[in-house]
This record gives C-alpha cells, sequence and structure tokens, in this order.
C-alpha cells in the first residue's frame, strides 16, 4: 500500500507504509467464536434428559468423571454408550480400573422411576465405588425464591 506523504518542510514524497490489515484477523476470530459458541453446549452434555432444578455449588475434580445417564424409559448410558443393566457392574469395573480418585456422575431424568436411579448408585457402590456425584440443573432464581418461602 502506498501513498503520498507531505514532509513537514513542503515538500512531498512518495513512501512506502507497511500496516498490517486486521480486517481479515478480526472476521476470522469471530467466525471462531460463533463456532464455539454452538458447538460448547453441544459437547458438555451426554444423553439428551431432562435434569431436575437445584441450588448446588459446583465440584471440581482432578480428573475427568465418568457419567452415568439413566434416561426416562430407564435405560442406562456409560458416557453416551448404551449399556444393559446386567453388564453395567462390569462396565464400571472396568472403567475405574485401580483409580483410587474415581468419580461418577450419575444424570437421572426427573421422570425416570426412582428404583431406577437407586440401582444404578447401589450397583456403584457394590462395585466399590466411594465417590458418587447426583447432576441437576441450576435452579432459576425466580422460581427459588418463591417457593423456599420465609426463613
Amino acid at each position: 500500500m502506498s501513498f503520498q506523504m507531505d514532509d513537514p518542510d513542503g515538500s512531498s514524497s512518495s513512501e512506502v507504509v507497511a500496516e498490517i490489515n486486521m480486517t481479515p484477523f478480526v472476521d476470522v476470530v469471530l467466525v471462531l467464536l460463533i463456532i464455539f459458541m454452538i458447538t460448547s453446549p453441544l459437547a458438555l452434555s451426554g444423553v439428551n434428559i431432562l435434569l431436575p432444578k437445584e441450588h448446588s455449588k459446583p465440584v471440581h475434580f482432578k480428573t475427568e468423571p465418568a457419567v452415568l445417564s439413566v434416561t426416562e424409559t430407564g435405560d442406562y448410558f456409560l458416557d453416551k454408550v448404551p449399556v444393559k443393566p446386567e453388564d453395567l457392574s462390569d462396565k464400571l469395573k472396568l472403567l475405574q480400573g485401580s483409580q483410587t480418585d474415581f468419580w461418577l456422575y450419575v444424570r437421572g431424568d426427573k421422570r425416570v422411576p426412582y428404583g431406577s436411579v437407586m440401582f444404578a448408585l447401589a450397583l456403584a457402590q457394590r462395585v466399590g465405588i466411594k465417590n458418587l456425584s447426583l447432576l441437576s440443573e441450576p435452579a432459576q432464581t425466580a422460581r427459588s425464591t418463591s417457593s423456599q418461602g420465609s426463613p
């Protein structure tokens, strides 16, 4: 890119100015931002279930926990892979291996029968998994304040 510049003494000279054009860079960054905004919620959840909404603090782990999902129909999924109830014990043992800090998230659809989630919890306990966490969706603040009543 070149253009005519006037010197302070009044003479004019032709000089090349090297300048980075930021417009294509900004365009690429915005496109990447949109792509990540669309794909990140898809990568977060496993099997599509409707979780109950409750107030809880987030838990941080050193290792990535396994996720056991129980669907509305009572089907079990271990990290998005369908598992038969009779094979669940072996799959959990294999997944836990010799890890001492193994965590298992249990995601139960709010419409699932209580016995299906309890079966999964009892089975995890029998296998020897000591670190369990039940997942829920964050409750809406307007709904939570009206449902709690006065202290």
